[in-house]
């Protein structure tokens, strides 16, 4: 049979001719895609020569042309990595490995033609060509990224040293704020309590205005000093709540007779009202509410001329759990013009320039409870009528201690414009109850003795904790009023050494401090004491703490305390 030649099937050949330039088609592609590549590419047999590469790999290491990366590429390289092992044979290492497993990926620091370090990514894929193994070799310049990553972290470092030199700043003004608080309330529990002292002694009518009028001037300057404060925390967002049992009547009460000398004075009607089924016992911030109703009942009284302020709580809303109470003080004052409304609650704003000079203040007592408001899960706002007057209102959250059963079944109308009566005693102490009083400011401890006397107690003195800790194991105390800041020994470090004693756990330790900040009562409620009362010393806060840690020895005892003899002889 005879063979066809090639020549003589055009078929066949014409075939060959399109197969063979579809090959080469195909690599002509392969190939402007291998140089168009953005990184450098290279083809490496087992001996590590090479067998070809991308004209991208000329210009990473400022080479001319591919075959002088050909000719130094070897010489590319340090003799030693950074950490230490030999250039040549860590290459041969992972290009073994690229071999043996199909890929391998590692950073290696390469060097230029003219000496500079490149940090590097490679990347070795082992692939097929013409049935040998090859390994492709990837190459990536990580020096742009080095320097953003160098740009990030230091802009971190940065940062950080920033919030740290933030967080110092605070933590300074935290301190300072402080330690302003403490030396200004320590003189000022001094001239309240010599104020005091002096009323109980024999004066003239004369002599009795003017230890009146220095003592409301000395109560009008502390809660100046507290509205600087506290709006200082709320605007640095440092303020706390505290959580604590108390009663509402008590706070209001308390609040109503801290007033009632500035409302007879001009001769005004000053009256409160709780609701019927207010609940006997609330957990919240007591101070908190007393600061809030203390500025707008102290507004109400500074711009009303002649009438009278009703103070007027009600329940808004009652569960088992939690109370919304929903208060107003309205008084028939100045009131205010309506254009003037919209700034009533700004910083510093105040409405009436030539009756504030009149009258006082600072410009912080409205919007500071607006916060304190907000604060307490509530919200506060205002009416008024041009010369009729103004009503404030604002509500409030709290949680309930237990069950519902804790309720009062009434609450009468407290009318407060009574007369008072000095007494030179105070009867209401327990039997022969012994206190500890620690402080290491003579006038500090001349005012608690005299004040606590006064009331029926017997009182010791010590000046500092380690004084404190003597007496406590050498004689029994019903309670120790403990002061903070004492030289020798702290009165935290005094409590803490007391409670390691055994035997004093039942013991009522009672800070006295005029550190006020939240986290200070904290802090010695932590160190293991019981209660906390900040300076100046209030005597009905002094009574009422007291009468929780004390009790009485015998109840049907003519001197048992009595919350209303208490108040009745302190005012």
């Amino acid at each position: 049979m005879k063979r066809k030649s090639v020549r003589n099937t055009p078929g066949l050949l014409s075939s060959i001719k399109a197969a063979v330039a579809k090959f080469s088609d195909a690599d002509r592609y392969t190939r402007i895609m291998f140089n168009a590549m953005p990184l450098s590419g290279s083809l490496w047999d087992k001996e590590l020569n090479i067998i070809d590469c991308n004209q991208e790999s000329a210009n990473l290491f400022h080479l001319s042309d591919k075959d002088e990366f050909k000719e130094k590429f070897l010489m590319l390289s340090p003799e030693y990595q950074p950490g230490g092992e030999a250039s040549g044979d860590k290459a041969r290492e992972h290009v073994k490995r690229a071999f043996d497993e199909g890929f391998c990926r590692f950073e290696w620091m390469h060097l230029s033609a003219t000496g500079e370090y490149i940090p590097c990514e490679v990347i070795l894929v082992k692939v097929e060509n013409r049935g040998e193994p090859i390994v492709a070799a990837y190459i990536r310049d990580l020096s742009e990224l080095d320097k953003t990553l160098n740009a990030m972290y230091k802009a971190q470092d940065d940062l950080g040293l920033a919030l740290e030199a933030a967080e110092d700043n605070a933590k300074a003004k935290s301190e300072f704020l402080d330690n302003m608080s403490h030396e200004l309330r320590t003189p000022m529990n001094a001239i309240l309590g010599f104020l005091r002292m002096a009323a109980r002694t024999d004066l003239s009518v004369e002599q009795r205005n003017y230890i009146t009028e220095a003592e409301s001037s000395a109560k009008k300057l502390l809660r100046i000093i507290d509205d600087v404060l506290d709006f200082t925390e709320i605007k640095d967002k440092k303020m706390k709540l505290s959580s604590i049992e108390f009663k509402l009547s008590d706070v209001f009460e308390e609040i109503i007779e801290a007033f009632v000398p500035a409302a007879r004075s001009k001769n005004l009607e000053l009256n409160m009202r709780l609701p019927l089924n207010t609940p006997d016992l609330i957990v919240g911030d007591p101070d908190k509410l007393k600061r809030i109703l203390s500025s707008l009942i102290d507004n109400a009284i500074k711009f009303t001329e002649k009438g009278k302020i009703m103070v007027r709580a009600d329940i808004k809303q009652l569960t088992e759990s939690r109370v919304e109470l929903s208060v107003y003080v309205r008084d028939t004052g100045i009131g205010i013009m309506p254009d003037q409304m919209p700034s009533l609650f700004d910083p510093f704003w105040q409405a009436d320039t030539s009756l504030t000079r009149k009258q006082g203040g600072t410009g912080f007592g409205l919007p500071l409870s607006k916060h304190l408001a907000v604060l307490l899960d509530g919200r506060l706002w205002a009416e008024s009528e041009y010369e009729e007057g103004s009503t404030f209102y604002f509500t409030a959250r709290f949680k309930l201690p237990g069950v519902s059963d804790a309720i009062a079944q009434a609450h009468e109308v407290i009318t407060c414009l009574p007369e008072y009566t000095n007494t030179d005693k105070m009867p209401y102490a327990p039997d022969n109850s012994q206190l500890l009083v620690v402080d290491d400011v003579e006038v500090n401890r001349i005012i608690a003795e005299e004040l606590l006397t006064c009331m029926g107690y017997h009182v010791d003195i010590a000046s500092n904790g380690q004084e404190a800790i003597d007496m406590i194991d050498t004689k029994d105390y019903n309670a120790v009023l403990m002061d903070i800041q004492m030289p020798v020994m702290d009165g935290l470090t005094a409590t803490k050494k007391i409670r390691e004693n055994g035997k004093h756990n039942n013991l009522p330790i009672i800070a006295l401090s005029a550190h006020s900040l939240p986290e200070d009562m904290e802090k010695g409620l932590a160190f293991g004491m019981n209660d906390y009362i900040t300076k100046p010393i209030d005597n009905n806060t002094l009574c009422t703490t007291l009468r929780k840690w004390i009790a009485p020895r015998d109840k049907s005892s003519p001197q048992a305390y009595q919350a209303s003899d208490a108040v009745e002889a302190i005012a």
